[in-house]
């Protein structure tokens, strides 16, 4: 494969180098490569989107394909694809080795890899330090069968309807499933109202922000909802109800 898109974008660059409009056959070029590498694995992602940057010896062309590369993964519909945009930030932005063509692209680079290096496809579940609605502190995963973190909002109308799916989830279900409801918000009353008739699940908040879950989950919005295997492994992000 790297021989032949190789000498395919050679050639793209050598004809776009004279277009009006930056690399237009190159960016098809690399939409093809895209495609062929959908489906591999986020190692084999991350060596051949290296390869494929280093084999760029003009600069230009290096941060355009560069930047084109971290786009495409950055919007990827594709569960487990952020990882190569995490990569490609760490290794070749902030690292300082490819400039980006602003500082605000830079800075948002920046948060989206800051915000999402801990809670990959694959990675260790960082465990939260929450609070129950008695006070207590409780762990979250527990290292016990499969779990479900849930981040949601009092306020947020997507978050009333996974909490109504969860609800029928945790009714219905013939498998076991820890579900951790963590309230992503700070008013007490609101949340006391929310809980009433959602049983069969642990209800955690942690108001002052202590555990650092927004960076750790990289809870920019919600709901947010991971699902973590018995072994403490992030199995899913970015998922629905229907999708557990």
């Amino acid at each position: 494969m790297r021989k032949w898109i190789t000498a395919a974008l050679l050639c793209a660059v050598s004809w776009s180098l004279h277009a009006q409009e930056p690399y237009p056959e190159l960016g098809a070029k690399l939409e093809e490569y895209f495609t062929a590498l959908a489906g591999e694995n986020v190692a084999v992602q991350n060596a051949e989107c290296d390869y494929l940057i280093e084999s760029c010896t003009d600069s230009l062309v290096r941060q355009y394909v560069a930047i084109k590369i971290y786009d495409h993964y950055l919007r990827s519909q594709i569960m487990g694809d952020d990882a190569v945009a995490v990569h490609v930030a760490d290794k070749w932005f902030l690292s300082g080795a490819i400039a980006m063509k602003t500082e605000e692209d830079l800075m948002n680079a920046r948060i989206f890899a800051e915000f999402n290096r801990s809670s990959l496809i694959g990675a260790d579940a960082p465990v939260l330090t929450l609070f129950a609605p008695d006070g207590s502190t409780v762990n979250a995963p527990a290292a016990s069968g499969y779990s479900v973190l849930y981040f949601y909002d009092t306020g947020c109308s997507t978050c009333k309807l996974e909490t109504a799916r969860l609800k029928r989830l945790v009714e219905e279900a013939e498998y076991p499933l820890d579900i951790y409801a963590i309230y992503t918000g700070q008013d007490a009353d609101a949340w006391k109202t929310w809980r009433e008739g959602f049983e069969g699940v642990t209800h955690l908040w942690d108001p002052s922000l202590s555990s650092d879950w927004q960076r750790k989950y990289g809870i920019l919005k919600t709901p947010g909802l991971f699902l973590v295997s018995p072994a403490g492994k992030i199995l899913g992000r970015g998922l629905d109800t229907p999708a557990l």
